[in-house]
């Protein structure tokens, strides 16, 4: 009988560190990456697809607002998960990073030249000279040229913000008040060079 208690006891140790770790995945998921995935650069936002896309968003805005690392740099490029594409010549797409006021995106900061898509596969575009800070809140957006165009929904949590009649190529100096607002982040993230030679914790 002791030998079946303590295998009880044992099974039921196990059962709860395996829930236990689950939930560790799961609440992990709900937030964005920041991760260091090569040598000096700095990946943060959300590199992760959800498996579903939005479509439609020619020509406005769209954006999703991230916060960088305990180091900051240089920033390289912004990346957006894109399925289908638009036939030819609506193929191309945008980037562009604001700065948050206020828990919305604020001044442009940069944006980068027009670049045809590839289906299904994450899309980088250049975005290069402009200082990231560190532990600071943007936004990375997005405009398209193409209806039929998809791009990925992010996993977890965050915030998105979009801004109408916005024609493609066509990035305001200021972000303004957002035409409509949501809690679902966009697979979206931005790289970003380590210039001071330290780790992100």
């Amino acid at each position: 009988m002791k030998f079946l208690s303590k295998r009880s006891f044992l099974l039921a140790f196990m059962g709860i560190l395996a829930i236990s770790l689950v939930l560790a995945v799961v609440i992990a998921r709900q937030q964005q990456d920041i991760r260091q995935h090569a040598a000096g650069e700095i990946k943060t936002g959300y590199d992760a697809w959800d498996g579903t896309f939005d479509q439609g968003n020619n020509n406005l805005i769209t954006s999703t607002q991230i916060t960088t690392a305990a180091t900051g740099g240089q920033l390289t490029s912004i990346s957006v998960y894109i399925g289908q594409v638009h036939a030819s010549p609506g193929n191309h797409m945008q980037v562009a990073l604001y700065s948050d006021t206020n828990n919305a995106p604020g001044s442009l900061l940069g944006s980068s030249p027009s670049q045809a898509l590839t289906a299904d596969s994450w899309n980088t575009l250049p975005l290069p000279n402009i200082t990231i800070a560190p532990l600071t809140k943007y936004w990375l957006a997005f405009n398209l040229d193409g209806s039929v165009t998809k791009f990925g929904w992010g996993t977890g949590t965050g915030n998105s913000a979009w801004r109408y009649s916005t024609t493609y190529d066509t990035w305001p100096s200021t972000f303004g008040s957002p035409s409509s607002t949501g809690t679902k982040p966009y697979a979206i993230y931005m790289t970003y060079t380590d210039t001071g030679g330290t780790n992100p914790t």
